[in-house]
């Protein structure tokens, strides 16, 4: 736990390490939030790991909502094929550091 920020930092799968724990944090629950809204679930429901389409029953107009979202509130244009290989929030996330947006 950061004395700073009072916040456990995890491990999270497709975050890198280099990522202050607050901006990882930060990122993953704003991902995680887009997620919860646009499939109408609680945000507790959706975990970094959880595979949009096997875990959380996201069908393809969703995940396309979820990338559009994504785009929209992080200020990133992501391709198709980055798209699809983003399965999960931690996914989603881990795309946006490759992109060395301010995530």
């Amino acid at each position: 736990m950061s004395l700073r920020t009072g916040i456990e930092e995890q491990s999270v799968p497709g975050v890198e390490k280099s990522m202050p724990g607050v901006e990882k944090v930060a990122a993953l629950d704003r991902v995680r939030s887009i997620v919860a809204d646009v499939l109408e679930i609680e945000f507790e429901n959706v975990e970094a790991d959880s595979i949009f389409y096997d875990d959380l029953a996201a069908d393809s107009l969703e995940k396309v909502e979820i990338v559009v979202r994504v785009e929209r509130d992080f200020g990133v244009e992501i391709s198709p094929d980055e798209a699809a290989g983003a399965t999960s929030a931690a996914g989603v996330v881990a795309l946006l550091r490759t992109k060395q947006e301010t995530v």
